[in-house]
């Protein structure tokens, strides 16, 4: 191990505390953040390579950058090295990009000219303390924040929305990580527990406190925890076991700390971060490494298998260890401090082993959770590139891929540190020979900035997507020619020579995004192809789900007598050793399993029942003790989906595209219809993203297109609750973003906005054809916010949307609609009390309001006096109201 301080990394010399450092995922950046307010980019391969560093002094510090009003707590690339997110203590989280054109420097800036141009695409506002750390999503699609306030924040990071407010913990909320299979989300507070939240439900999976039972220290900066790459297993920090602070293990699924405790601190770990690589251990066997740092300034490097951390860096840092963060080959560590100071440990593969290929590591994640690691879809910027990554199949038009970093490689070498990492003396030239007898090898240069990689305007950079999926993009170069290649951006020092070439990305292929074949003039057939298969041959519908492995079936009731609250009851699909099961847990506690023969697809159930559905195409619904409640069901195709209302009723989704939906209680079918007709004249590429059965057993769906659905029994067709057009309707902001305040309409609508990410612009503008301009997209928004609120039976939301529709038609002068409007809550004024009653084509309640309240409550009183129409009919409504409630003064006959 090779280890060296950096004293030119710093953010106002010595003493200036670093919170946060973050590495680019192709290995050419590093960013650091401070108590200075100030954000700042540095060349990685000046931080790494001797001769690099020499070489570039003039181009060490690329940006530095000045967003925040106060210190800046936390910064993270995203995995796909686009976007750079910031939080600070003024309560604001910033996302950069990093432009083409001209770099000026910030406001106080006394660093210079930026080299790099980096610009804020999304400021978010929302949490009301400061925020100690946040983390990406796999995908990139989301961002989640922790605070102070208590809350963990999960934001859309195409529209910068607010999506889901988690309000579960009872103190400061220090740390966030995503499980890199996309599934959950781990928070942890001062409250002395760890949260995992459910990414589907947004529930609370389990609360993770007996780690924290023994000790807890509340005077901490932060407390970052991670995730394995497998994401079998997270770190947390700051919990003590007689005699020391340690970093537990928290195994996935069972959610129990394991018998390793990461032990070895005398003050609380507050910091915990995993090497992004897997390592053999032998040939068969697969082990993670990761690194912890403590308020006690020391830092420890554990490789799992072992017993003992293969590294203990006890004099290297004057205060607290506060970030970490690995080079993506996996072999070096960089490390901030307090002190304002960062220190950089280089690794070779006899410490650490053999690095496990990506490939490889994705297949360990689909053996050990039955899924692909992300689910990441990876969308194009502009209809050119998704032309060029899906349109051709010549590699030609294949995106490449960065080369992939090699193991062993010292990045390092020659910097070995003597007591308390001050650096050794460096001696001129090329290539030299350390104390350590290793060599510096000159770094190779990165080639030019691509041209088209940056957006060129505000505008775009709002309107499109981040691009989620790994690897990313082939590293943009760094200014003045002088950073390095694949290898030395990661503190690789192998010549050119030895460096692997980059090698074409591979192609992602969906039915979606396959090119249409050329056809015959007239013939309706591909040219030179031979007859179609018959229809049931190819799936006829697309579908974009994760496979449904966990389900909150209810909160179990209280026993009589007993004080405490009544356990959620979850059931849960896992694969153990290559057997599935089934398993029921109850306020943390296990309740039964079952071991099934087949790979399940979905689970769902309530109180009353369970079920899972696997991939042979059979159901299979149990009782609340685990017995099986029926014989096995036949489906007419593999499962896609399974949802219950929280009674009796199960709907399952197939992948023909059939959906029915039973009563287990009454064994009858409530509902039996086809997707298909939903999709038919949808434009080519749209998807199914979800299927569910709400509460009061209505159908909701959400296709990929920003459209949101709802089956209605009665006319049997599905009813249009959001489309693409909401986006840009000037009344999406009155939208409330705070679950707690959503009705079911505002919920579908805010997951609609967020399920057409990375379609271009005509596939939204076009999904249902309704009206995008003039002042009529505006009033059909409100409309139809209306008539869907009512579909749904959602009487606040009625009463807010009949409320801004009124005000919308007196301001623009439409005192037509506006009279129909009155005329339809206030009933005949011709006709007595009586008469109205006995008229079965006018009711005197909607959403089971009363109408008349409504039209003095919620209409009349917003109408104002601009317009001497609107003036007429409010005068005029207002003596009928008093006339229709004055006694009649004569009786019926």
């Amino acid at each position: 191990m090779l280890v060296d301080k950096i004293p030119w990394v710093s953010h106002g010399g010595a003493g200036t505390p670093l919170y946060s450092l973050d590495i680019h995922p192709n290995g050419s950046r590093l960013a650091t953040s401070g108590s200075d307010h100030k954000v700042k980019i540095w060349r990685l391969a000046a931080v790494l390579n001797v001769k690099a560093e020499a070489s570039s002094k003039t181009s060490r510090l690329l940006a530095t950058l000045a967003d925040h009003g106060g210190p800046v707590n936390v910064i993270r690339f995203s995995h796909s090295g686009e976007f750079l997110a910031t939080a600070s203590d003024d309560k604001v989280i910033a996302v950069l990009e990093l432009r083409g054109g001209q770099a000026q420097a910030s406001f106080g800036n006394s660093d210079g000219p930026n080299i790099e141009n980096w610009k804020v695409v999304l400021t978010l506002r929302g949490h009301s303390a400061g925020i100690p750390d946040l983390n990406w999503s796999p995908d990139d699609s989301l961002l989640a924040s922790c605070s102070l306030d208590n809350l963990v924040l999960v934001w859309d990071t195409v529209t910068g929305q607010l999506l889901h407010t988690l309000s579960h913990h009872t103190s400061f909320v220090k740390g966030v990580a995503w499980d890199p299979v996309n599934r959950y989300l781990a928070s942890q507070s001062d409250d002395r527990s760890v949260i995992i939240w459910d990414r589907t439900t947004w529930a609370p999976v389990t609360h993770i406190t007996k780690p924290f039972s023994k000790g807890f220290v509340s005077s901490t900066f932060s407390l970052r925890i991670g995730w394995s790459p497998d994401g079998s297993k997270f770190a947390c920090v700051n919990s003590f076991q007689s005699p020391c602070h340690v970093a537990p293990l928290i195994e996935r699924g069972t959610w129990l700390a394991n018998k390793q405790n990461l032990v070895g601190h005398s003050h609380a770990v507050v910091v915990a971060r995993f090497n992004p690589k897997l390592f053999y251990k032998n040939a068969e066997e697969v082990s993670s490494c990761v690194a912890i740092g403590s308020q006690d300034a020391k830092l420890t490097i554990w490789v799992l298998h072992q017993t003992r951390p293969i590294c203990i860096g006890t004099k290297f840092f004057e205060r607290s260890v506060v970030d970490l963060a690995w080079t993506p080959d996996g072999y070096t560590l960089l490390a901030s401090s307090m002190d304002g100071t960062v220190a950089a440990f280089s690794f070779t593969e006899s410490e650490l082993g053999k690095v496990v290929s990506d490939e490889d590591l994705e297949k360990t994640k689909k053996e050990l959770h039955g899924v692909h690691a992300t689910h990441a879809l990876r969308f194009a910027e502009s209809a050119e590139q998704q032309h060029m990554e899906f349109g051709e199949d010549s590699p030609a038009h294949v995106l490449p891929s960065p080369g992939l970093l090699t193991s062993g490689n010292n990045a390092l070498a020659g910097r070995l540190a003597p007591e308390r990492g001050v650096p050794s003396d460096l001696q001129p030239g090329p290539s030299q020979q350390a104390q350590a007898g290793k060599r510096r090898i000159s770094p190779d240069p990165i080639g030019s900035v691509p041209t088209g990689t940056h957006l060129n305007s505000a505008a775009s950079a709002k309107s499109r997507p981040p691009i989620p999926a790994r690897p990313p993009k082939p590293p943009s170069s760094l200014p003045n020619g002088s950073a390095a290649g694949p290898g030395a951006a990661a503190g690789s020092k192998r010549k050119a020579s030895d460096l692997p070439m980059p090698a074409p990305a591979r192609r992602r292929v969906t039915p979606e995004s396959l090119p249409a074949p050329t056809r015959q003039p007239g013939s309706g057939q591909p040219a030179g192809a031979s007859p179609p298969p018959p229809p049931l041959s190819q799936p006829a519908i697309t579908f974009q789900q994760e496979p449904q492995l966990h389900a909150e079936l209810g909160k179990e009731p209280i026993p009589l007598g007993d004080q405490a609250e009544g356990g959620s009851r979850v059931l849960e699909a896992v694969l153990r050793s290559g057997q599935w099961e089934i398993v029921c847990h109850s306020s943390g506690l296990h309740q039964w399993t079952d071991q099934v023969p087949a790979k399940v697809m979905a689970v769902a159930g309530s109180l009353n029942f369970a079920a899972a559905a696997f991939e042979s195409a059979v159901l299979q619904v149990y009782t609340p003790a685990g017995r099986r409640m029926l014989p096995a069901l036949k489906l007419s195709a593999p499962p896609v989906s399974l949802s219950s209302d929280g009674a009796w009723r199960l709907m399952v989704v197939c992948r023909d595209g059939s959906l029915r939906v039973w009563d287990l209680q009454a064994l009858t079918t409530h509902l039996e219809i086809s997707l298909l007709s939903l999709v038919a004249a949808t434009p080519a590429g749209t998807a199914v993203r979800q299927v569910q059965l709400s509460k009061d057993g209505a159908v909701h769906a959400l296709l990929s297109n920003r459209s949101a659905w709802l089956y209605h029994t009665g006319l049997a067709c599905w009813l249009c609750l959001a489309d693409s057009a909401f986006a840009a309707s000037p009344f999406t902001s009155l939208l409330p973003f705070n679950p707690a305040l959503q009705g079911d309409l505002g919920r579908i609508q805010q997951q609609a906005s967020s399920s057409g990410r990375g379609l271009p612009p005509g596939a939204l503008l076009n999904s249902t054809g309704s009206l995008r301009t003039g002042l009529g997209q505006g009033r059909g928004h409100l409309e139809a916010n209306m008539a869907a609120a009512l579909a749904l039976q959602s009487p606040q939301e009625y009463k807010r949307w009949l409320s801004t529709y009124a005000s919308h038609l007196a301001g623009e002068g439409d005192g037509v609609r506006l009279r129909e409007l009155c005329i339809e809550l206030l009933g005949n004024g011709q006709q007595s009390s009586f008469d109205q009653a006995m008229d079965i084509g006018w009711s005197p309640t909607v959403c089971g309001l009363d109408k008349r309240r409504l039209l003095q409550d919620e209409v009349l009183k917003r109408l104002g006096d601009k317009h001497q129409s609107i003036r007429r009919i409010k005068a005029e409504m207002f003596d009928l109201l008093n006339s229709l409630q004055e006694p009649s003064t004569t009786a019926p006959i």
